[in-house]
């Protein structure tokens, strides 16, 4: 009898062990966990580790692109047009083309981000680059206190370290892109994810750290809405957890639900009003044609990817002036092929895949493409390590932290696997491998003599 009692004990703690997070103290077995049971971020050396990430960014940009220079349109076209609607903004002129035309072809988040430096400093390139480095470097801030939220202080200086130094995340900081200041907010919105999490599971205030989760990924919709997956995503594990936390769970996403609204119902009404619908970005259809249609499935060169759509538009696929039809058309079209060759579909998922998760960037500047490889290849195999352990040991907290990382790759399924679109979630994905390597150094130290 007495032994039974132990092992229902034993049971009972591990059950115990299992809701709290890597990282707390259970003061006492008994009683319930408070929000103040959080382990204590190394933020020192964060912050160390994030102006290591600044100073590093200033010199490739400096190096590269130098930071008094224009967009460059032959390395990445789309920062063109992001540069363009922040100075039309700061000039007064609304977010619209150089002729006058209000548009929303782009998501406005990677404009606004470039609104203040362009308000206080005028049309200045170099302040912008800056800006721009220390937006990457608060992604690394961002992963290191995600890490260390759900695996303690060796884990998040690891992740902080590791996007710092990984060249697929500061690449992007030399240019006027959309992955910047996204990786900010989205690493920022899984952060404040997870404490709205520990404090739910605790049973003290939440509400807070709900409303910035929900502002945050607002902020992440609004700069690249391939992440709007990863709302259903988190609300399905809320509805699938057990009873008891069920309900709270719910009310959590709910808010969050809300507070992103509140930024994302102004952009939409802008659109509503001058375009005709309430509409994120009208450049969906044409990505979408570009990515579905005979001419690039029959290019082995290019299947999986993504090209422009002019040379499609004939007699039967016309485009007009108007961007808000032309958007509903690109989209017919695209469904219109798929549903014409239903036996190309499983090939081109497979390349979209291929392509997404390729170490190899499609480019002629030979040190980008092996830094590229190398960091990838380095990282890849230590995140599917790590989400063995993440999985096992904080498995709300990892779903939080994968939903956008999910919702990226549906993303890619439905339009076209690019390794631009994988990296734009680096900040998330080193969380994982940090997990992974802390584990080992931790089994290294204690192991017996």
């Amino acid at each position: 009898m007495r032994g039974r009692l132990a092992h229902r004990q034993g049971h009972a703690c591990a059950r115990r062990e299992a809701r709290t997070f890597p990282g707390e103290t259970d003061r006492d077995v008994n009683a319930p966990p408070t929000a103040t049971d959080r382990p204590r971020l190394p933020l020192a050396g964060l912050f160390v580790i994030a102006l290591l990430a600044f100073a590093l960014r200033v010199a490739v940009a400096a190096k590269f692109q130098g930071l008094a220079a224009p967009p460059d349109a032959a390395s990445t076209p789309d920062q063109l047009d992001y540069e363009a609607f922040a100075w039309s903004l700061a000039d007064g002129h609304g977010y619209a083309l150089p002729d006058g035309t209000r548009t929303a072809r782009r998501p406005p988040g990677t404009s606004v981000a470039l609104l203040p430096v362009y308000w206080l400093r005028g049309r200045d390139f170099a302040a912008a680059r800056i800006w721009f480095a220390a937006l990457s470097a608060v992604a690394c801030l961002g992963a290191g206190l995600l890490a260390g939220e759900l695996f303690g202080r060796r884990a998040a200086l690891l992740a902080a370290l590791a996007l710092a130094l990984l060249p697929n995340h500061f690449y992007y900081a030399q240019h006027f892109l959309s992955e910047v200041p996204y990786g900010a907010v989205i690493a920022l919105c899984c952060w404040f994810g997870v404490r709205t999490l520990k404090r739910l599971e605790a049973g003290s205030a939440w509400l807070l750290p709900a409303l910035l989760t929900g502002l945050a990924f607002g902020a992440a919709l609004l700069t690249r809405p391939q992440v709007a997956f990863a709302g259903p995503v988190v609300l399905l594990g809320a509805l699938l957890s057990p009873p008891a936390q069920r309900g709270v769970r719910v009310r959590a996403v709910v808010v969050v639900g809300i507070a992103s609204a509140l930024l994302l119902l102004p952009w939409m009404a802008r659109n509503q009003l001058l375009l005709g619908r309430p509409t994120l970005t009208t450049i969906g259809g044409f990505t979408f044609w570009g990515a579905n249609n005979g001419v690039i499935a029959a290019d082995p060169e290019r299947v999986g990817s993504w090209m422009p759509v002019d040379t499609l538009v004939d007699a039967a696929h016309p485009l007009g002036d108007d961007e808000i039809a032309n958007d509903a058309a690109t989209w017919r079209y695209g469904r219109e092929w798929l549903a014409a060759n239903p036996g190309e579909i499983p090939r081109l998922l497979v390349m979209k895949l291929g392509r997404h998760f390729s170490a190899f960037r499609p480019t002629p500047n030979r040190a980008v493409y092996w830094s590229f490889a190398a960091g990838w290849l380095l990282v890849a195999p230590l995140v599917l390590l790590g989400l063995r352990r993440t999985w096992r040991e904080a498995r709300a907290g990892t779903l939080i932290l994968l939903a956008p990382v999910a919702s990226t790759l549906v993303t890619a399924l439905v339009f076209y696997g690019s390794i631009r679109f994988r990296d734009a979630d680096a900040a998330l994905y080193v969380v994982p491998a940090a997990a992974a390597v802390a584990a080992l150094l931790d089994r290294r130290r204690t192991r017996p003599a």
